[in-house]
């Protein structure tokens, strides 16, 4: 009796659906985990901008207790770990605690202490600058800061920079003479 040639693969190819269905159920646990850290990030950035500590505290510890969930799942399994997504979430976790110490004016942790990787947390830092340029504006939007919406020093006018349109009507395609009135406040931007 002869046998197939290839009738010894079936252990192997068995082995191999095995693997590959470990393999997925780890990639899935651990993209859901990322966006639950993901989600959970930018509800404490949120958070931060509305000043509403208790519900930052909430979402970074949430977020954490998420990026543990898909670090355990994912680690064991270099080719999806590093595939991207682990990364991210780690950078938005970063961003969200960067944020809340920046605007809190503490120190800032490290990689280390936030159980992340230097490049997600470089990421993550070079993100939170933006959110707290943001947090200046929204702070000067409100009249914080000892600033006043009228009324401030002004090196340009208010400060308040136009985009560069000019809003009255063009004839024969000539160009209208700006307004001399920050759209702002009203004040002259002239020295007139």
């Amino acid at each position: 009796m002869t046998t197939h040639p290839l009738g010894g693969l079936e252990p192997t190819i068995t082995d191999a659906t095995g693997r590959l269905q470990e393999l997925n159920r780890a990639r899935e646990t651990g993209l859901s985990a990322c966006r639950s850290v993901i989600r959970a990030s930018s509800s404490a950035i949120r958070a931060v901008h509305l000043g509403q500590p208790e519900v930052v505290a909430a979402k970074t510890a949430e977020a954490h207790d998420a990026l543990d969930v898909a670090r355990q799942a994912l680690m064991p399994h270099p080719a999806i770990y590093h595939a991207g997504f682990f990364h991210d979430a780690a950078k938005e976790y970063v961003e969200a605690v960067a944020t809340q110490a920046l605007v809190a004016r503490m120190a800032i942790p490290g990689p280390d202490e936030l159980g992340v990787e230097v490049p997600a947390y470089l990421n993550g830092l070079a993100e939170a600058a933006s959110e707290l340029r943001r947090h200046a504006l929204d702070r000067l939007r409100d009249g914080e800061g000892g600033l006043q919406r009228r009324g401030t020093a002004r090196a340009d006018g208010c400060g308040v920079r136009r985009a560069g349109r000019d809003r009255s009507p063009r004839r024969h395609h000539r160009r209208a003479a700006p307004d001399p009135r920050c759209p702002a406040c009203g004040d002259r931007t002239d020295s007139g």
